[in-house]
């Protein structure tokens, strides 16, 4: 893969999006926490509830849009399940849901991470096949005095949430802005 300088490009990222009963779920559980009085993050007030597939450094988003187009083109949309909540440690003090990662759903990251194969790209490492955690973030920046709340609520609110993914899309970096959005319709 042709590799670039990632601190001198943007970085783009590349989102799966819920169906609507899927995605009111996810936005339901936000709701709780900001009921629960746990404060919400300005960069997640706006944006749609998502699993990201990839982010990656590029000088153009040219070729990461074909390959969002190219795949999306040839890919169905894809059942998910999502019945865990989990957290990343560190500074970010982020909260997520976590889609059961089911071979369907491993296979089709996979299957897009093969199509960024030959483009001017830089992805992260992050988001490479056999590192990559599938998650949907519910709240980030979560003070520490508040992160035994909000695992709490999402704990006692959390009813499995059954959907599909049916919109690929591909974002600018912060604030971000949606560049393309795709159905999945392969």
């Amino acid at each position: 893969m042709a590799m670039t300088t990632p601190s001198q490009e943007p970085t783009f990222a590349v989102e799966l999006y819920f169906d609507d009963d899927a995605e009111q779920a996810v936005k339901s559980l936000r709701a709780a926490l900001y009921e629960a009085g746990v404060p919400p993050s300005p960069r997640l007030l706006d944006s749609r509830p998502h699993v990201s597939l990839v982010g990656a450094a590029a000088s153009s988003p040219e070729p990461l849009i074909e390959a969002v187009e190219d795949f999306a083109s040839r890919s169905p949309p894809l059942p998910v399940t999502i019945e865990a909540v989990a957290g990343f440690a560190g500074s970010g003090h982020i909260l997520y849901l976590a889609p059961t990662p089911t071979r369907a759903l491993l296979e089709h990251h996979a299957a897009f991470y093969a199509t960024l194969e030959g483009r001017e790209l830089a992805p992260s490492d992050h988001y490479r096949p056999g590192r990559w955690i599938p998650h949907c973030t519910l709240e980030m920046g979560i003070p520490p005095e508040a992160l035994g709340r909000a695992f709490a609520v999402i704990r006692e609110a959390l009813q499995p949430i059954e959907g599909r993914f049916v919109e690929i899309g591909m974002v600018s970096p912060p604030p971000a802005q949606w560049v393309r959005l795709f159905p999945l319709s392969g």
